[in-house]
């Protein structure tokens, strides 16, 4: 088998040499001791795959070979013993190529665990051990085996230690998965499987401590490498210990269990602060993840450090690693080139050229072939110049497996993973390294130019990123270089435009437009400031010919390498992606405008750039970048914030209206407080909302989502009307990503953020970021779910109408009741067709009233809106009448009103409702039968009806005028019972004696717009007559007169006309 290889000659050389010769021993040691070395390390590492004779086997040999290893210990020389030792680790450690690149050997890769990290630390043969290992020359060979079996001793710990803690934790992630993020109410058995991590825990540790006892000894006589190592395997030993306690207090979901994204809950403000070492997950989080995970057929899940421990990039024997996800699809212009698929090996092979992950990173070796994905290589040159230029990792640091450097490393089983970012989260996307070539062995695929090695780095990267497309094919669609900048790196990308202030044209609701002053500004402080990433774009307002022109590409990204003012004016160096058909106009290298000064200023050789094939890399002066590139993307690096919140939702449908102009109370709204250091320190919230995407877009789809964040300053309460209030206008994007900057002020000191999307059409998930070089609470706005309730309603053909019409008495009221002894907080929130004018209205008293008087309102909405009425505040103990209006009379159509506060509710139904008989007449009042009140001694003559009832019962009368010529007339209608079939001549509408049963108002005249209305019972056999009357007399004008009862009217008779 290939990975005993090279075991198997170790020992052959060794069994050659070994032949008695005393002169040979020490380096017969050292050959046996190499071949053990590595047949003990594809043991540790493919145990579990090996035939289980061959390792029994093995493990015979070894036996022997150790003994023979022994034997020849008692026979070293003294002088020459400690000389010719070799460490066991040392023997471990694989040659790296390149001062960076590891080799891996097909199938013999082991996991390295912290134990086997801090053993080759203590093998490291420093200045320290070699003077030492100089002046113990003529120690005896006896403290030498000593010293052996020591470390031999020490070895075995280490991998016990390492073998429990690795089942501990196994067993501790089985138990967090049955519990979740909530371990408050935990059952007996979930208990019993607590206390059986708990014990693996403390296996661990105990094998830990004995781990100690014997690296003590180590470190007395080998201070800098064991010291290292017993200070590690402490902090090991605290760490296991903390779990342990944490396990007995009852704390099964651990508090490391932390994570980069995460939301608070709360009633009306956060109730927890961002930092560094956010909480943990939600239920409902976590399901948001799962369903962003898929995209297509193919699941992403989230990235976690556990993914790409050396195990995970092994495969059996002596098989290549093939992606179970199939091979990428290839793009029409690649069918025509392509030859097969070929690994790494079989390429360099070709092309004579070493195989490595990387030789140099570097922008300017990135080539765009024949995959017309411009905007991810473009993303992909300014992440490498980042990197060289600030010697940090970035794009090195998302390719696994890594040495112990953190180097990314050519793999020979050809299975890797990339760390990418998509839908709020890091996500693990695996890959093999079959890339697609044609007949010379050359790619055809994104590459490197390196002339000596066969680099994989641009091509692996390449090919995970359209793997995670879901499209699964080279035919990437394109995208927009700041969406690719956040894949890449996760870093915040945020998008500037030109412009005027005014919205460009094609961009319709999309993102704010920024002064070209301004832009050149951020951008050179952000390219200064060296912790920003910037990319630009080509106006697509440009014509294909004027582009070709001057060299650019329409629609087409290119990275910004360098930003630069100096005295001759402001210049930008830039990359297109092809790494060819670079710029042709002002300041290209041909061009005419170069002087020697402003090659000096800029360090820019033209007269030597003019003897070079065009590479893509040209400067352009700020007036020309203006006039062709339509936007510009920063891509901030998170670390520059110390403080910072992600939480992850899902927005149903279902939530809220699909245009949310008029209401937006339903919309996902969190709540943002600024520090007293932020506010003082003026600093800049950075809000980042991800939409998550789907397969769909991720093909080229255009999306159909329009999404946005506004900011309100509205204490922390539920933002109900979306125009009121307003801190920051979101605008509207299908973009995936949208930023909206805020700086923190005195005036605001609490927030509230509200998504808001513009003609919702489907459930969306989404994540939301907060960041900020200062402290702050954010988290969800959740009402507190007590007392809420609601109750539907309408308003009926008869219709309601405004305080200003007579008929506003129609308009559907509420008897409302407070109890206790203490006011309440209330709101109620009425919503109905957006194309009904409404308002709500508070009144004391319980009963149905015909009019709102001045000063009456206890609380009321406001101004009459469309679709939404908002009314909010406190409520005293007490009775009150809620009355829902519509601005028009006859209006029509149903409502929901969604009530907080303690409360009840009962409807105050119409007269007409109440009672199943009704009458109505309408007459005009003239100058015989309109003669005004008693004062004017003729109020008999007044017109009137006469009636009687068969049984006892209850009537309701409203008179009112009707049209506009009655306006401020005063009225009123009076019952009296008819003594011998007669009218009381002294009858007037107030006083007993002359028969009066009832009388509007209690006999006083009013002018009101909704009448005015008399309530009595009958009694059987007694006829009645109803007088309707004016305060003065009145000529010319028409009234109605309504009566409705729970009894029939009989022998009705009168000067008013019957209304059917």
């Amino acid at each position: 088998m290939a990975e005993f290889e090279l075991a198997f000659t170790l020992l052959e050389e060794a069994t050659r040499l070994d032949t008695d010769n005393p002169a040979n021993v020490a380096g017969v040691i050292e050959k046996y001791q190499l071949a053990l070395n590595e047949f003990s390390g594809i043991l540790d590492g493919s145990s579990d795959t090996l035939d289980s004779n061959i390792t029994r086997l093995i493990g015979e040999n070894i036996n022997k070979y150790n003994e023979r290893v022994q034997e020849l210990y008692r026979q070293l020389p003294v002088a020459s013993a400690e000389a010719k030792l070799v460490d066991d680790d040392v023997a471990q450690c694989r040659m790296e190529k390149d001062g960076e690149e590891l080799h891996i050997p097909i199938a013999s890769l082991v996991v390295e665990e912290d134990w086997e990290i801090m053993a080759e630390a203590e093998a490291k043969d420093d200045p320290d051990d070699r003077s030492e290992r100089g002046s113990s020359v003529n120690a005896d060979a006896k403290e030498l085996q000593r010293r052996h079996e020591q470390r031999q001793e020490q070895r075995r710990l280490g991998s016990a230690a390492s073998t429990a803690l690795t089942a501990a934790l196994t067993m501790d992630e089985q138990l967090f998965d049955k519990i979740g993020e909530d371990d408050s109410n935990i059952s007996s058995t979930l208990k019993e499987e607590a206390k059986a991590v708990t014990n693996a825990y403390l296996e661990a540790a105990q094998l830990y401590l004995e781990s100690l006892k014997c690296m003590e000894s180590s470190a007395k006589e080998n201070n800098l490498a064991a010291g290292r190592s017993l200070v590690a395997v402490k902090n090991r030993v605290e760490e296991v210990l903390d779990r342990v306690e944490q396990l007995k207090a009852g704390k099964l979901v651990g508090v490391d269990r932390k994570r980069s994204e995460s939301s608070a809950s709360f009633s009306s403000s956060p109730t927890r602060s961002s930092s560094s070492r956010p909480p943990s997950l939600t239920k409902e989080e976590i399901e948001v993840l799962k369903i962003s995970s898929r995209i297509g057929s193919k699941t992403f899940m989230p990235f976690v450090d556990t993914d790409v421990n050396a195990r995970a990039f092994t495969t059996l024997g002596e098989q290549e690693y093939e992606d179970v996800d199939g091979l990428l699809k290839l793009s029409d212009s690649q069918k025509r080139h392509f030859y097969k698929w070929a690994r790494p090996s079989e390429i360099a092979q070709r092309q004579r050229k070493h195989v490595c992950m990387y030789h140099t990173i570097s922008p300017y070796t990135i080539k765009q072939t024949l995959v017309t994905d411009c905007s991810f290589i473009a993303s992909l040159c300014i992440a490498a110049s980042y990197e060289r230029r600030f010697r940090k990792r970035l794009v090195t640091a998302i390719i696994y497996p890594q040495n112990k450097k953190g180097t990314p490393i050519y793999n020979e089983c050809g299975k890797y993973i990339v760390k990418l970012w998509l839908n709020g989260v890091a996500r693990r996307v695996i890959i093999d390294d079959r890339l697609p070539v044609d007949r010379n062995f050359n790619l055809i695929c994104s590459h490197t130019t390196n002339n000596t090695h066969l680099e994989l780095w641009v091509s692996l990267l390449e090919k995970a990123f359209l793997k995670l497309t879901g499209a699964m094919s080279y035919a990437f669609p394109g995208s927009n270089s700041g969406i690719d900048l956040y894949s890449l790196t996760g870093w915040v990308p945020e998008r500037l435009y030109f412009g005027d202030g005014k919205k460009g044209k094609n961009r319709g609701m999309e993102d704010h437009e920024t002064s070209p002053e301004r832009i050149f500004q951020r951008l050179n402080s952000a390219f200064s400031f060296g912790d920003c990433l910037t990319t630009a774009s080509v106006s697509d307002q440009i014509g294909t010919a004027e582009a070709e022109g001057v060299g650019l590409v329409t629609q087409h990204a290119y990275g910004i390498l360098d930003v630069r003012e100096v005295s001759s004016g402001r210049f930008i160096f830039m990359k297109n992606p092809w790494s060819s058909k670079g710029w042709k106009g002002r300041f290209s290298p041909h061009d005419g405008s170069w002087t020697e000064k402003i090659g000096r200023e800029l360090g820019y050789d033209y007269v030597k750039a003019r003897q070079c094939t065009d590479t893509g890399l040209f400067w352009i002066c700020w007036d020309d970048f203006k006039a062709y590139f339509t936007s510009v993307h920063l891509n901030w690096n998170p670390s520059l914030f110390k403080y910072k919140y992600t939480t992850h939702g899902y927005w149903d449908k279902s939530m809220g209206p699909a245009n949310d102009k008029f209401c937006v109370d339903e919309n996902p709204q969190y709540v943002l407080i600024p520090s007293e250091e932020s506010i003082q320190k003026k600093a800049t919230f950075y809000i980042l909302l991800t939409r998550h995407v789907d397969v769909s877009e991720q093909r080229g789809d255009e999306s159909n989502d329009f999404l946005t964040t506004f900011v309100y300053a509205n204490g922390g309460r539920r933002v109900i009307y979306p125009h009121e209030k307003v801190v920051v206008n979101g605008i509207f994007s299908s973009n995936p990503h949208v930023l909206i900057r805020l700086d923190a002020s005195s005036r605001h000191k609490v927030l509230n953020l509200v998504l808001r999307q513009y003609k919702k059409q489907r459930s969306i998930t989404y994540s939301l970021s907060v960041y900020c070089t200062s402290n702050f609470s954010f988290g969800p706005l959740k009402d507190n779910g007590v007392n809420k309730f609601k109750l539907t309603g309408g308003w009926n053909p008869s219709g309601g109408t405004s305080g200003r019409s007579g008929m506003f008495y129609q308009n559907p009221q509420y008897r409302v009741e407070v109890g206790g002894s203490k006011p309440i907080e209330m709101s109620a929130v009425l919503k109905t067709n957006p194309q009904l004018s409404v308002s709500l209205s508070f009144v004391k008293g319980g009963r149905r009233v015909d009019y709102i008087g001045r000063d009456a309102e206890v609380l009321s909405s406001g101004d009459y809106r469309g679709a939404v009425a908002l009314c909010r505040g406190k409520l005293q103990p007490g009775t009150y009448t809620m009355i829902a209006s519509t601005w028009n009379a006859g209006e029509t159509g149903g409502f929901v009103i969604n009530f907080e506060g303690a409360m009840k509710i009962a409807e105050i139904k119409q007269e007409s409702e109440m009672m199943p008989h009704s009458y109505k007449w309408n007459a005009r009042w003239t100058h015989e039968t309109g003669v005004g009140c008693a004062n004017y001694n003729r109020y008999t003559e007044n017109l009137r009806i006469e009636f009687e009832v068969g049984s006892a019962g209850e009537i309701f009368g409203r008179l009112a005028v009707v049209g506009g010529g009655g306006r401020g007339i005063a009225i009123n209608a009076s019952i009296f019972e008819l003594k011998g079939g007669f009218l009381d001549p002294s009858a007037s509408s107030v006083g007993k004696s002359c028969g009066l049963v009832s009388s509007s108002n209690d006999g006083i005249y009013k002018s009101a717009s909704g009448g005015v209305t008399f309530h009595f019972r009958v009694k059987p056999n007694v006829r009645y007559a109803c007088v309707v009357s004016t305060f003065e007399p009145e000529s010319g004008v028409d009234f109605r007169l309504d009566m409705h009862s729970n009894v029939k009217l009989a022998s009705v008779k009168g000067g008013l006309k019957k209304i059917k």
